[in-house]
């Protein structure tokens, strides 16, 4: 699942956006655009995910509650979507990302 990620600029080829990682790990995509958008797309983990990461990168990370179905495109389409900052705080998206620009 994920949720909309904004830019500044238009992408002028495939992007992917890396989350830090330590000596040794494998690479993490944190978030990738297409061609010509300015909005592309990030991850949304489950909220234990979440904390981890956003404690580890020191960056808000997108969470849904843990019990959500994966399995079910239903429960994930109604599954609340927070932000986890990296103080362990649950936030709304707007209030962790600001709204998008246009």
């Amino acid at each position: 699942m994920t949720i909309p990620h904004h830019r500044l600029t238009r992408a002028s080829k495939l992007i992917f956006e890396f989350a830090e990682r330590s000596v040794g790990s494998p690479e993490a995509i944190y978030a990738w655009f297409y061609p010509n958008d300015k909005t592309g797309h990030e991850f949304v983990h489950p909220r234990s995910e979440a904390m981890r990461l956003a404690q580890v990168n020191n960056r808000p990370v997108a969470s849904m509650p843990d019990n959500t179905n994966r399995a079910s495109e239903n429960a994930l389409k109604q599954a609340p979507v927070k932000v986890v900052t990296p103080g362990g705080q649950e936030v709304d998206t707007t209030t962790a990302f600001g709204a998008p620009s246009h």
